[in-house]
C-alpha cells in the first residue's frame, strides 16, 4: 500500500474521532472519580490542622457540587472552554478546577469584550 493511500485511509478516521469527540462534549462534562483527589487532600491537610475525615468529605462534597453545576451550565461553555480546562488525563482532575476555570475564561471573554484594550 503506498504512502499517500495510508494517510488517505488514517484521514478518512478523522471525523469520527471528532464526532465522537462531538457527542462526548454534547452531553456533558467527562466522569472522573474525585476519591483519589479527595484522599490526596486527606493526607496532605493533616499537616496543616485539619482532620482527615471531614477533610475528605468537604472535599467530596465540593466536587459532587461542582460536577452538578457543571451538567448545568455545561451548554453555557465554548467548546475551546471545554478543551482547555476538562481534562481526565490531568494529575489529579477535579470538578471543582475544571469550573473554576471555565467560568474564569467565560469571565475573561466577557470583560474584553466590554472593555477592549487598545494598543499603546
Amino acid at each position: 500500500m503506498s504512502a499517500y493511500r495510508s494517510l488517505i485511509m488514517l484521514l478518512s478516521f478523522v471525523p469520527v474521532i471528532l464526532g465522537s469527540y462531538m457527542l462526548i462534549a454534547a452531553t456533558g462534562p467527562p466522569t472522573i472519580d474525585p476519591q483519589h483527589l479527595c484522599h490526596a487532600a486527606e493526607r496532605a491537610m493533616p499537616d496543616l490542622g485539619g482532620e482527615p475525615m471531614q477533610i475528605f468529605q468537604a472535599c467530596m462534597r465540593d466536587e459532587q457540587e461542582a460536577r452538578e453545576q457543571l451538567l448545568t451550565d455545561w451548554a453555557t461553555y465554548s467548546s475551546s472552554d471545554k478543551a482547555l480546562c476538562m481534562r481526565t488525563r490531568d494529575y489529579l482532575p477535579s470538578y471543582v478546577e475544571w469550573i473554576t476555570c471555565a467560568e474564569m475564561a467565560r469571565d475573561l471573554r466577557r470583560i474584553r469584550k466590554e472593555k477592549p484594550v487598545s494598543p499603546p
